[in-house]
């Protein structure tokens, strides 16, 4: 009976194997995936090329619809001749990318030879649908990083102003096709957590509300009834990590405003996942995403979904952080308690944009129930204590190795002085804290919105682990 239920244990085990690689969507996205591109900082010096194939791609129209604030060419790709039309809009925001990479990996999709299954569903597609692309639509901000345009106005509170060339453009797109549908495409907060679960929400969805009183009429109906659909796909893949982003209206943007001049618009917000801060994982699943809902689409599959069914998809909430110490010991000048701290990392760009280092910062310190880190470490029965600057100056940081640095996170130590410190050593992703060899104190006190350095001590004494820039270094 024994060896029985192990067999069966392991057929289902190499089922479920088989079932995920077998999964079509992403098998076409492992086939088709723009490999230029794997971080998530990139600008339209590196999408130019794939932009340019296309327009030597059998059935692909690419259009220059005009230029950002600084020049860079805003592009209209078109595929597709179906009576069903739909508009999608990246990068709005220049520093959210995730759906332009997958864009990038669907028109690789559409533009080269698949196996049979992949070439029906393209022809399917193609005959029932039109597709509109404005991918990047804020190239200025994607070369600097930034949400704003390069006058500093946000494109997405453009939508009845027009005071930005790029607003203009998807403006004038949106009246001279009159799409079906729409999908305004971008990233939100790693922070944010999939209502109670505890999770962080990795997709969030909304069918942005077309006034105050977030009626519901049957535009906004049928893009409820869509993000059901993509709600279930994405729950095959990331259970508990999918959110519904606030439908407070806002008279400004253009989601809103898409709902309410006729456009079923879907918001798409990519926020965070374990072990993916370059979004490469969350990329694959956006480009599965993508052809469900133009499967769903062109098949009507999404009508039989009703209101509460969207509505169980629950709120997001910004509750996550990079790391969460939970019950540590500590005295706080002669006041001893067990606490929380929350730890945030903060990017900086560096001045020509080309690189960023990432700096911790206590975001909460006390209760923190209810919030969920990325790294989430239970500190019971171990005392919160400075970290200690190493009293020695180490002549150049290739010292630093690892034997090196275990011994001294032992000791307590996690800043050190360096002799020859390089200028553009990025000091933020090391274990340890670098400094100047005229550094002679270090300030690694608890305080709310510093970067203090700290190691964890048991009741003998024993150093088990440092925090480090917001990081939990174990010492075993």
């Amino acid at each position: 009976m024994k060896a029985l239920l192990l067999n069966i244990l392991s057929f289902l085990f190499f089922f479920q194997i088989v079932a995920q690689d077998s999964d079509p969507y992403l098998d076409y996205f492992h086939q088709n995936v723009e490999k230029s591109i794997d971080q998530r900082r990139f600008n339209y010096d590196d999408i130019v090329n794939t932009i340019n194939t296309l327009s030597n791609s059998p059935g692909f129209k690419v259009e220059q619809v005009g230029s950002s604030v600084k020049g860079e060419p805003l592009n209209l790709i078109c595929w597709g001749n179906g009576n069903e039309s739909i508009l999608l809009w990246s990068q709005m925001h220049g520093d959210e990318p995730t759906a332009t990479m997958a864009l990038m990996d669907l028109f690789n999709f559409l533009a080269n030879k698949q196996n049979p299954a992949g070439e029906q569903l393209k022809a399917r597609l193609r005959d029932s649908l039109s597709l509109y692309f404005l991918p990047m639509l804020n190239p200025d901000g994607a070369r600097s990083h930034s949400r704003h345009n390069a006058m500093g106005i946000d494109i997405n509170r453009d939508a009845v102003r027009q005071n930005t060339p790029e607003g203009i453009v998807l403006k004038q797109t949106q009246e001279r096709l009159r799409p079906d549908w729409g999908f305004n495409l971008h990233d939100q907060s790693r922070y944010y957590q999939a209502g109670y679960s505890e999770q962080p929400a990795t997709f969030s969805f909304l069918a942005p509300a077309f006034n105050k009183e977030k009626d519901i009429n049957g535009i906004r109906l049928a893009a409820m009834q869509l993000i059901v659909e993509l709600n279930q796909l994405m729950q095959g893949y990331i259970p508990d990590q999918v959110g519904r982003y606030s439908d407070t209206f806002e008279p400004r943007a253009f989601g809103d405003n898409m709902q309410k001049w006729g456009v079923k618009t879907i918001l798409v917000e990519c926020g965070g996942n374990p072990d993916d801060l370059e979004k490469q994982v969350i990329r694959k699943y956006h480009f599965a995403l993508f052809l469900r809902a133009f499967e769903t689409i062109m098949n009507k599959d999404y009508t039989s979904y009703s209101v509460s069914d969207y509505e169980k998809i629950p709120f997001n909430r910004r509750r996550m952080m990079e790391l969460v110490l939970r019950q540590a010991k500590f005295d706080f000048d002669g006041f001893e308690t067990n606490l929380d701290l929350g730890f945030q990392a903060i990017e900086y760009n560096s001045k020509d944009y080309s690189d960023f280092y990432k700096r911790g910062s206590i975001s909460e310190i006390g209760d923190l129930t209810g919030y969920q880190g990325y790294q989430d470490i239970d500190a019971s029965g171990l005392e919160l204590k400075k970290g200690r600057l190493y009293p020695e100056v180490i002549s150049t940081v290739s010292l630093l190795d690892k034997a090196f640095v275990a011994k001294l996170h032992k000791q307590g130590y996690t800043d050190v002085r360096i002799k020859n410190l390089p200028v553009k050593l990025n000091r933020y992703d090391l274990p340890l804290m670098l400094h100047s060899s005229k550094k002679n104190f270090v300030n690694n006190a608890v305080r709310l919105y510093g970067n203090p350095s700290f190691y964890l001590e048991d009741d003998a004494g024993n150093v088990s682990a440092v925090i480090v820039n917001g990081v939990y270094y174990s010492v075993y």
